[in-house]
């Protein structure tokens, strides 16, 4: 056996699509940066073009369809059926989301996990690459803080962004809150949720570059003051803690939030002032009708309230975008209040308002599926997975943006994961009953003895 790019002679060096597929992890953070328009961040370009490039060359036959993917196809179509039985009330708008979600999902899911399992990529070659897009982002982070609060100016206006939708965001005061690379400081937190894992597996075993590059990464991270990531990273601790079974773990669970209690209690004024900022002007914007809006886009409380308000009044969906479309169009259904938002801030009301009760009990019963299939994977890679999973999908309660690759590529990796798991036991990746072939050629000698280590994945050659 010869293990995929280790430090000894002879051994095999990376194929260029596991190259092309550490350069798109370092391309995450450039969610508006130097996008090419709102449906075109430079992540979904990059992956776009190599899904162009593989038909050009003949692999289409890499990608497999899993059974579990029916139920994106089943929300899919619900959504669809929605804007049908609303069609004199649909416009363009309606089009655009339709093929957007349809797009992010063959692009950031489909094609991601054949290309994840095709470049036969390592923990070790993500992380470190993880790593590399995390250093990025932190360093835009850091200079968009100073700039801001310095000169007086952002990232953004030096460079081109997808959006000029570019809210500002003041804590402590008048402090200005970094946007780094994205339009929003909690649209970078999420990049962090994503490559942190990874860089975390890479890292933890390298305690001189662990201390290298830990001060700026956290740094970077703390400088966004994103409650929602703060909040998604400790429930996911907690849930993962809570329902594994190491009582050492889950008694160190209880020590830290002990611990955080004592620091919350007598902290003093500086970390009262700061949890005030960062959680109590959130649950006030979730619960309370007051200063919710942001210029002319409705908070929180507001558009939460009004999607509610559309699922009850059409339980069956109003159809993808159709929320953007009402608010463009200024004609808004029967009985519903038009919204002062092109979306409804979260991506599981989304879902529920556009597609239904059947759409959301189809991607419902998706998501779901893939979390106990990553906590169920003997993959030495599962934890870090599971977590980075769990966390993302924590945090997309609070954030619509569909079409950001974070959660679609863990879905990919989770399924690539079980995928090699497969091959581990002599079978095809799309041999299982949970997998239907798109004309997949037969695996090569070499690839049917793949088997996981440590670290990393091998073949025999």
């Amino acid at each position: 056996m010869q293990p995929l790019e280790t430090s000894g002679a002879g051994a095999m060096r990376p194929n260029p699509w596991c190259r092309a597929l550490q350069a798109f992890l370092i391309l995450m953070p450039f969610l508006h940066a130097f996008g090419l328009g709102a449906w075109a961040p430079v992540p979904l370009v990059f992956a776009g073009s190599l899904l162009i490039a593989a038909i050009s060359f003949g692999a289409v036959g890499w990608i497999w369809l899993e059974k579990s993917d029916v139920y994106l196809g089943a929300m899919w179509l619900f959504g669809m059926l929605a804007i049908t039985m609303h069609r004199d009330y649909a416009g363009e708008k309606d089009l655009n989301h339709a093929t957007a979600v349809l797009f992010t999902i063959a692009v950031f899911y489909i094609w991601m996990r054949a290309w994840i399992f095709r470049s036969r990529i390592t923990l070790e070659q993500l992380g470190a690459a993880a790593t590399i897009g995390l250093l990025v982002s932190s360093a835009a982070i850091v200079l968009d803080f100073w700039l801001a609060n310095g000169p007086g100016y952002y990232l953004a206006d030096v460079i081109p962004y997808s959006t000029e939708d570019l809210p500002l965001a003041l804590v402590l005061g008048d402090w200005h809150r970094p946007r780094g690379l994205a339009a929003e400081p909690g649209f970078s937190a999420m990049v962090f949720e994503a490559l942190g894992p990874l860089a975390a597996a890479f890292l933890l075993k390298r305690r001189s570059l662990l201390l290298l590059c830990a001060p700026l990464i956290a740094c970077g991270f703390a400088l966004l003051f994103s409650a929602g990531a703060i909040s998604a990273l400790l429930l996911t601790v907690l849930i993962l803690a809570v329902a594994g079974r190491s009582t050492a773990v889950k008694l160190l669970v209880i020590a830290a939030l002990a611990t955080v209690g004592a620091v919350v209690a007598f902290g003093g004024e500086l970390i009262v002032s700061l949890l005030d900022e960062l959680v109590g002007r959130k649950v006030f914007d979730l619960f309370v009708e007051g200063d919710v809006n942001v210029g002319e886009a409705a908070g929180r409380y507001e558009a939460y309230r009004a999607g509610i308000e559309m699922f009850t009044t059409y339980p069956f969906g109003i159809g993808w975008g159709m929320v953007s479309q009402m608010f463009d169009s200024g004609r808004a259904l029967p009985g519903l209040a038009l919204l002062t938002s092109r979306g409804l801030l979260s991506l599981y009301l989304e879902i529920l308002v556009s597609a239904g009760l059947l759409g959301f009990a189809s991607y419902a019963a998706f998501h779901i599926g893939k979390i106990r299939r990553a906590a169920s994977s003997s993959a030495t890679e599962a934890p870090y997975v599971l977590f980075g999973l769990v966390a993302l999908s924590l945090h997309h309660a609070f954030v619509l943006e569909f079409w950001f690759p974070m959660l679609w590529f863990y879905f990919a990796l989770t399924d690539a994961l079980t995928a090699r798991e497969r091959v581990t036991l002599g079978q095809a990746p799309t041999g299982s009953s949970e997998s239907i072939s798109l004309g997949r050629p037969p695996l090569t000698g070499s690839e049917l003895g793949a088997r996981i280590t440590s670290h990393e994945v091998a073949w025999d050659h």
